[in-house]
Formats: C-alpha cells, sequence, structure tokens
C-alpha cells in the first residue's frame, strides 16, 4: 500500500516532532523551532498544539519538521525510540528537567497519540 506525504506526516504529528527535537541531546525550544524555522514564535505554537498535519501547509509542515531534525529518512528512527521509550516506561526521559506538572500533562497527551498513529 502506497501512502501520502500527509499520511506519512501524521505519523509523527507536531507535538511528536517537537518533543522528539534536539541539539546536541538536550530538548530544543519553541522559539528556537521558530527561528530554525523563519515562522513565528506564534505560528509554531499554534502548529505545535495541533494533533495532525491535516491543516498546516505542506511549505510549513516541512520548515517545521526540519527545524525539529525530522526527515522522510529519520523519521522512523524517532518512532523506533518513542515507543521503546513508551514500552520501557520511561517516554521522553531527555525532558526530565520540565515542570513536573508540564510532564503529566504532555505524558497522558503523548500516550494518546501513540495509541492512534500505531492503530
Amino acid at each position: 500500500m502506497t501512502s501520502t506525504f500527509l499520511e506519512e506526516a501524521n505519523r509523527l504529528p507536531p507535538l511528536l516532532c517537537v518533543l522528539c527535537a534536539r541539539q546536541n541531546r538536550a530538548p530544543i525550544t519553541l522559539k528556537m523551532i521558530s527561528e530554525r524555522s523563519g515562522m513565528s514564535l506564534q505560528r509554531v505554537v499554534a502548529i505545535y498544539g495541533m494533533d495532525w498535519w491535516d491543516s498546516v501547509p505542506a511549505g510549513e509542515m516541512d520548515r517545521f519538521r526540519e527545524a525539529c531534525g525530522i526527515t522522510r529518512k529519520n523519521q522512523r528512527q524517532h518512532l523506533r525510540y518513542l515507543r521503546e521509550t513508551m514500552k520501557a516506561g520511561r517516554p521522553l526521559a531527555h525532558l526530565d528537567g520540565i515542570r513536573q506538572s508540564t510532564a503529566r500533562r504532555l505524558a497522558g497527551r503523548v500516550q494518546d497519540l501513540m495509541e492512534r498513529i500505531t492503530q
């Protein structure tokens, strides 16, 4: 079965792209994604809040993903990392420095997205 670029991109939605994004093994900020992508911080925050890429223009999706270090070639590696850390019970351990309330909120959303993309 052949999938479209949008179907492939939706296997790693905006939130998961941001959570996988790193520089020198440290998570990057939305501000850094804004600077790297050339999009306003407000637009980056809006995209980050979306569950899927469906309403994001292709050019913005490409710039956002690229700013996060996600390419069509390495997307599978990022998905594998997410699945393995979810199974191990330490999803996104590289984000240990974030506030606990933020971590709890994100954990639920990440779990929901992971269940939806692996069905």
